[in-house]
């Protein structure tokens, strides 16, 4: 957990300041110990004005014995208190009960389907309590005036099917923009992270002050090919197009074509016959969502990845594995099965532009 790191004393510079600045009060409600893994105080620096957790509940009965209060209770109390906060707000909410070591309340057991996996198993009560929140929250005045955005922190699909096992499918999660009558329904079908939330709700807020963001506005930014970066056991994946790549420290050491590679069994540098795969490559970590729900208008792109778009849109073009003296060309343009060279070279350069940010 990044709360529980020494960059988490760092001066942090996130959603609530901006918002802040535009009126609204910020909390963080989770049902854990209040000072579970740091992230009361990780909120704060944030700019998060106040945190409500288990203290706050008040009610011990109702604690699962390893994280936290189950969510079947935390979450009406969170819809209570936030109907307390003066509008305009933006409350985050952290659930916990889908989360390892997967327990149920004793009255849930086998009431729900047992489903092939633990996960599967409690995600039917974490559903149920999810309704409960939106049964209430329905009920309010804020309501109808509030853009909700459901995610997970980290995917835990591993033991689903091999293909989670690889990095790209390991850190796949869902990412859901709802707010009825102001974002219509629709699919978009292109890779998300959750560093696009905080550039496409500002967009659906009309903010249009800069600010510095590593994502970009899924309805605005369409100077920019979609992108997903991630970072784990010492190298960088990032997800363009159809394209994964993997970085170490030094330079470039997979390429898969991974929509039509799901297991990424065929290393795209190697020899033709096949090779590296997938065992050369490290798990990554943190969330990204490939094809993920979002939908909307308005917003103001980003202040982020400036340079790094122009190395897509220059980094490559043109370029020969004997005109460039960087290795990673030589390793592209040697490699027979990448069916377009010049593309992937692009990815890498914008690749190697936003890890040297």
């Amino acid at each position: 957990s990044f709360a529980v790191t020494p960059y988490a004393t760092n001066d942090l510079n996130g959603l609530p300041d901006i918002l802040k600045e535009m009126g609204y009060y910020c909390a963080f409600l989770h049902g854990a110990p209040n000072n579970s893994m740091g992230i009361r105080a990780v909120s704060h620096l944030c700019g998060v004005d106040n945190y409500y957790g288990k203290t706050e509940f008040g009610d011990d009965s109702k604690f699962d014995g390893a994280w936290g209060i189950w969510d079947e209770y935390f979450l009406p109390f969170a819809a209570n208190t936030i109907g307390t906060f003066k509008e305009p707000f933006c409350a985050s909410i952290f659930t916990l009960s889908s989360h390892h070591p997967f327990k149920l309340p004793k009255e849930y057991e086998g009431v729900f389907p047992q489903g092939a996996t633990d996960l599967q198993r409690v995600t039917p009560y974490t559903d149920m309590s999810l309704r409960k929140f939106f049964e209430q929250a329905r009920k309010s005045d804020w309501y109808k005036n509030t853009i909700f955005v459901i995610t997970p922190d980290h995917s835990t699909l591993t033991g689903h099917a091999p293909k989670y096992k690889t990095p790209i499918w390991s850190t796949s999660i869902p990412i859901i923009f709802y707010a009825p009558g102001f974002i219509k329904p629709g699919r978009y079908n292109a890779p998300v992270q959750q560093l696009d939330i905080m550039p496409t709700l500002l967009g659906l807020l009309n903010y249009n002050k800069p600010y510095f963001a590593f994502g970009r506005d899924l309805n605005r930014d369409s100077t920019l090919q979609p992108f997903v970066i991630n970072y784990g056991t010492n190298q960088f994946q990032l997800i363009q197009g159809d394209t994964l790549l993997i970085r170490d420290n030094k330079s470039l050491v997979a390429a898969y074509y991974y929509k039509t590679d799901s297991l990424l069994l065929n290393n795209l540098l190697a020899p033709a016959s096949g090779g590296a795969g997938a065992s050369a490559v490290g798990m990554a970590v943190g969330g990204s969502a490939v094809g993920a729900s979002a939908a909307g208008s308005a917003g103001s792109a980003a202040a982020s990845v400036a340079s790094a778009s122009s190395a897509l849109a220059a980094g490559g073009a043109g370029a020969t594995a004997g005109a460039n003296t960087d290795s990673d060309y030589a390793i592209i343009y040697n490699a027979p099965q990448i069916q377009d060279k010049e593309l992937l070279a692009k990815q890498n350069a914008f690749f190697k532009a936003i890890i040297q940010q």
